[in-house]
């Protein structure tokens, strides 16, 4: 996230469009961190991994 702008407003946006609900929110240069009801955390997760690709293995070499 560092150096990149507009993270936080991707994660509201995204959340919102996914009727989860953000009761608060704080964020620094390195994290981000909300508080959701806990009926709605299955989503959020689901909702931010889809987004964001989290969970993807990457490759971290070049094949020859």
């Amino acid at each position: 996230m560092r150096n990149i702008p507009g993270v936080m407003a991707r994660v509201i946006k995204v959340l919102n469009e996914n009727n989860v609900e953000i009761l608060q929110t704080g964020d620094s240069n390195i994290t981000i961190s909300l508080l959701i009801d806990q009926k709605d955390l299955n989503n959020a997760v689901k909702t931010l991994h889809d987004h964001f690709g989290l969970g993807r293995m990457r490759r971290t070499y070049e094949e020859s």
